[in-house]
């Protein structure tokens, strides 16, 4: 994936990356409510936003959770292959992470949360 990207843009530009690579996963891009998973599902959420300060004005640095979740009864072998799966996905959209830490979703699904950062470039309309 492009280092660059339109900053109100960056999830679904994410999401479109991995779609591709992750067939089989639903893909959220942006905090969602998951009612009754049934398959590996992503959740994509933009935690913080900085300025890039030795960059132009409007150049971002993002820090990003993307979270894998399970259904409820999935084993941690299960959680462990999908979060294999991820990383190759990952690998294949160009997308590098920083740490996958073990969670658990909304009290109830088994997870990981993905950390990773990217920059992006606001756009300004011309008059």
């Amino acid at each position: 994936m492009p280092q660059t990207t339109v900053t109100r843009d960056i999830r679904k530009s994410l999401s479109e990356a991995l779609k591709p690579h992750l067939r089989g996963f639903a893909i959220f891009p942006g905090p969602a409510a998951l009612n009754d998973i049934r398959r590996p599902s992503l959740v994509l959420v933009r935690e913080r936003v900085e300025p890039l300060p030795a960059a132009p004005m409007g150049a971002h640095l993002n820090t990003l959770t993307l979270w894998l979740v399970l259904p409820q009864n999935a084993t941690e072998d299960t959680l462990d292959d999908r979060l294999e799966t991820l990383f190759e996905a990952l690998d294949a959209a160009r997308i590098a992470w920083t740490s996958a830490d073990r969670a658990v979703f909304e009290n109830a699904y088994p997870a990981y949360q993905i950390a990773f950062t990217a920059h992006t470039t606001r756009m300004t309309k011309e008059a």
